[in-house]
């Protein structure tokens, strides 16, 4: 009987214990099981040039020096719609299919918008946003779609958020027009109106209120500000926020080597025959480089929001935040007195920026990496399945202090070369083109080796001559260097995933 009675109590405690789990495990469930992947945000700026970080305390203080900066980022084509393209795609333009800004050759109606990073990341489990510019041409307001929706209705594939900017007047810090979640909202041209600033707090917003969701989804928000980009209504200026006009107005305008180039004759045909630029010029310039660090105070304080809001919310330690440019910018190298859509490096060199859990702070890395691995390492942090083949790489092992995969070099592109010039009231009509000549070139960790369309070369030895101001590539000291670039160019022209590493 005794053992009966002991065998009951056992069988009766069971139960009850049995009992007692099935009431603890759910709330016990809901917190072990929350994803535990990171948050990862993108801030793409637009035309930004490498010098101007040095006028973005917040930004040193908040990402440079608590992260990974990465001093030789390039990207595959200095032109805005091609190197978001290979942003959201991790390929190069030859393989994404957008090679310009607009039709036939780019454009937003070229891009796979249903086969993205985004959705790669939403199907993976990720609640994904995107606020500001997407691809030029994106909801164009005197286009109608063949599905007979009007062009800013349409909502990129991967989205559980948009707030895209409409064009044309996407290029407007004041009057401008967003598609808020499928509501098209018109901005005016009060200071509260500052567009800069209006994203801003809709990505302060859009992170408070996915701390305080029950769904525990890591988030993926790419924020992309027009600054520094110039306002429409402006040759080349772009409009800075009313507390930040004037405040660059002393700033003396940089003048590196290679500024307005002294001898041109090594330099490609349509490129030498630039005047020199005169005092007119050079005051153009300058005030249009003052108005930019202006400009991109605003950018300043939009990160500094970020930070503070997942600081405050407790997500900081948990997010990953990439700083960026879609392309660089010129401004009087080689006289060139503004533009992109060049192999110099001013027009193909980046800021990129990486902050977050588990990555080195303060590190600097001159590892040669393109615009094309932002989307493999965004895979990788997230585990997500891409569904393109990539051309680009991870770069998470350089998070621990790790090297990457030894690559040949970095393809560059261009269809449609243009070089801003400069009337004689030292007006600068933006994308006015003196010149149309295609090339495609090779950046490797020395060497830049250009082939443009009718046949004249460009190769300078960034290790002996990193202002690009003697032309390489008629030199016999180079034969060899310049048939081996021309090799690799070649395969890379028509690469693919893996053989881009070769």
């Amino acid at each position: 009987m005794k053992v009966r009675t002991i065998l009951r109590t056992i069988f009766l405690m069971t139960i009850i214990s049995v009992a007692l789990i099935t009431i603890v495990i759910p709330a016990h469930a809901a917190t072990s099981g929350a994803d535990a992947r990171p948050n990862i945000i993108v801030i793409m700026t637009d035309d930004q040039d490498v010098a101007s970080m040095s006028s973005l305390p917040k930004i040193h203080s908040l990402l440079v020096d608590e992260g990974i900066s990465f001093e030789n980022s390039i990207v595959t084509y200095s032109k805005c719609c091609p190197s978001r393209a290979s942003f959201l795609s991790g390929q190069y333009p030859h393989n994404n299919g957008v090679e310009a800004n607009s039709l036939p050759l780019g454009s937003y109606a070229k891009m796979g918008n249903n086969n993205t990073l985004s959705v790669w990341l939403q199907n993976s489990g990720y609640y994904t946003g995107h606020i500001g510019k997407y691809l030029n041409g994106y909801g164009d307001l005197d286009t109608n779609l063949s599905d007979g929706l009007v062009a800013w209705q349409e909502v990129p594939a991967g989205y559980s958020e948009w707030y895209g900017t409409i064009d044309p007047t996407t290029y407007n810090y004041y009057n401008y027009k967003i598609n808020e979640n499928g509501k098209l909202i018109q901005y005016g041209n009060t200071a509260s109106d500052y567009q800069t600033d209006v994203l801003a707090d809709i990505a302060e917003n859009f992170i408070e209120r996915r701390a305080a969701s029950r769904d525990k989804k890591p988030f993926f928000l790419v924020i992309t500000p027009l600054a520094p980009h110039h306002d429409t209504k402006m040759p080349v200026d772009p409009e800075p926020a009313p507390k930040y006009k004037g405040t660059f107005a002393s700033a003396p305008l940089p003048t590196p080597v290679g500024f307005n180039e002294a001898d041109m004759s090594d330099k490609p045909s349509f490129v030498k025959q630039l005047p020199s630029l005169n005092t007119t010029s050079i005051k153009t310039i300058t005030t249009c480089y003052q108005k930019r660090l202006e400009t991109l105070q605003s950018v300043d304080d939009m990160v500094e929001g970020v930070v503070n809001i997942l600081k405050k919310t407790g997500q900081l330690d948990n997010t990953v935040i990439i700083f960026t440019s879609d392309n660089g910018w010129l401004q009087g190298e080689h006289r060139i007195p503004f533009g992109k859509e060049f192999a110099y490096e001013p027009s193909i060199q980046v800021p990129l920026v990486i902050r977050g859990p588990g990555i080195l702070k303060g590190k600097n890395v001159t590892t040669l990496v393109g615009n094309i691995d932002l989307a493999p390492t965004i895979v990788e942090i997230s585990k997500a399945t891409p569904l393109r083949t990539m051309d680009g790489i991870s770069l998470v092992p350089v998070f621990s202090g790790q090297s990457l995969p030894q690559r040949s070099g970095i393809e560059i592109e261009c269809k449609n070369l243009g070089i801003g010039k400069v009337d004689a009231e030292g007006n600068m009509p933006s994308e006015n083109g003196l010149a149309s000549l295609n090339f495609s070139a090779i950046r490797t960790s020395r060497y830049t080796y250009v082939l443009y369309s009718n046949g004249e070369e460009e190769l300078y030895d960034l290790q002996l001559d990193p202002y690009a101001l003697r032309n390489a590539a008629n030199s016999t000291l180079y034969v060899t260097t310049k048939k081996n670039l021309n090799a690799k160019l070649q395969t890379l022209e028509s690469c693919s995933g893996s053989s881009c590493l070769k």
